[in-house]
């Protein structure tokens, strides 16, 4: 071999090395500038904002079912009570347990009853 191409072949590569390093860098500053500039929106922004208009309805129905009194079938008779409210109803009704056993039984038979069939099943609001 000559020694022109001794000395190419022993020459160091360092210089690789080094702007390889650079172009690393470089190109990791130029992503952090891109990510922290670029203003993206949410993906399901519009899709968190359904849910928690749906979610703030059903905390006040739900609230609403708690503290009101109010018919869950009025074809049937059947009524929500406040829980207080119904506490105090039981108490005074359970002061002759025979009477407060009868009545109970009579009111589960009413519940479990068919239900008419002129009254059509209530859509529900949340689907």
């Amino acid at each position: 071999m000559s020694d022109e191409t001794q000395n190419n072949i022993q020459q160091p590569v360092w210089h690789i090395g080094v702007v390889f390093f650079a172009a690393c860098f470089l190109f990791a500053a130029l992503a952090a500038a891109v990510k922290f500039s670029v203003k993206t929106p949410a993906i399901d922004a519009d899709r968190d904002a359904a849910l928690a208009k749906s979610l703030a309805e059903i905390r006040q129905t739900e609230e609403v079912a708690l503290k009101y009194p109010g018919w869950v079938d009025q074809p049937r008779g059947i009524v929500r009570l406040p829980i207080d409210m119904a506490m105090q109803i039981a108490a005074r009704e359970w002061q002759n347990p025979d009477t407060a056993r009868k009545d109970l039984i009579s009111r589960e038979e009413k519940l479990n009853a068919p239900a008419p069939k002129n009254a059509a099943p209530k859509a529900n609001p949340f689907e």
